[in-house]
């Protein structure tokens, strides 16, 4: 993504544009180096906003623990067990970051749930071409090109983004504070989702 116009920014921080990173395919020795955090959701998809661009990912780390790694190439397979262990700097008991990693997939998931909403209506309005599809379209998943309604998708995509970013942003149980703001944010893409879905119905 190129830098924006000073007549123009963009809508949103460039933080929201996740660069792609594929495991190299070429024979040899090839690196893949694994940041600890889940797979982030599904990108948003808009002129705006492409699916690839400026690293920046706020999604929760995985907690301490015993993992396997697979790797598989073809009908290949191999595997290798990795230990991740704690900070021993973040005196915090193991069971804290577990629930922290619990409510940090809640968010991935309600956002992946909201992105891939949005991508279908956008998808959906390529389509159709149709002036009033598109009003009743924008209001619930949101104008790219200004600011997004409070309630929109686009609008509810990103205050998960900055949800996950405050409950990752120190290591311990997530406050009352962000999981008051995550019911809100639910209610809010449940409206959604049922509005989309009369949206798109075949009689619509």
């Amino acid at each position: 993504m190129s830098p924006a116009s000073p007549e123009r920014p963009p809508p949103f921080a460039e933080s929201w544009i996740r660069a792609s990173r594929p495991l190299p395919a070429q024979a040899g020795l090839n690196r893949f180096v694994w940041d600890l955090r889940i797979a982030p959701p599904e990108p948003l998809r808009t002129a705006q906003l492409p699916a690839n661009g400026v690293e920046d990912d706020p999604w929760a780390l995985v907690p301490p623990g015993s993992y396997r790694v697979r790797l598989t190439a073809g009908e290949q397979n191999q595997s290798q067990p990795l230990e991740i262990r704690q900070d021993p700097r973040a005196a915090v008991p193991r069971g804290e970051l577990i629930e922290q990693y619990a409510f940090g997939r809640q968010i991935r998931d309600e956002a992946d749930k909201t992105n891939r909403a949005f991508n279908r209506i956008e998808a959906e309005r390529r389509k159709r071409k149709s002036s009033t599809f598109d009003e009743r379209a924008l209001a619930i998943a949101g104008n790219a090109d200004g600011w997004p309604a409070e309630g929109s998708l686009l609008d509810v995509s990103g205050r998960l983004e900055a949800l996950a970013r405050v409950v990752g942003s120190a290591d311990g149980l997530p406050t009352q504070a962000s999981r008051e703001v995550f019911a809100l944010l639910d209610r809010q893409l449940a409206a959604r989702l049922v509005e989309a879905q009369r949206l798109q119905s075949p009689q619509r």
